[in-house]
């Protein structure tokens, strides 16, 4: 998944450049592993509703968990695990 950040781009130039991605990544697959692979490349730009949705839902959640990390029951616990 390709996320850009400039202003939207035309259906064509999308699929021009998900072409162009996915057979640059195949052939670095397949040079990696030796065998090829199927590739799936999807281009998002600042007009895909989907992505605003899970970007928002994702930074919600890295709060949450930051405020789960800073509680200092949580930090003992987690300290006597030995995960601190």
């Amino acid at each position: 998944m390709v996320k850009l950040e400039k202003p939207p781009l035309d259906k064509a130039e999308k699929e021009s450049l998900v072409k162009a991605l996915r057979e640059k990544l195949s052939g670095y697959v397949k040079l990696l592993i030796k065998k090829p692979m199927e590739i799936s490349v999807r281009v998002l730009d600042p007009s895909d509703k989907v992505v605003a949705k899970v970007m928002k839902k994702a930074k919600l959640a890295e709060k949450e968990v930051e405020a789960i990390i800073g509680n200092e029951d949580v930090r003992a616990i987690m300290k006597a695990l030995g995960k601190l």
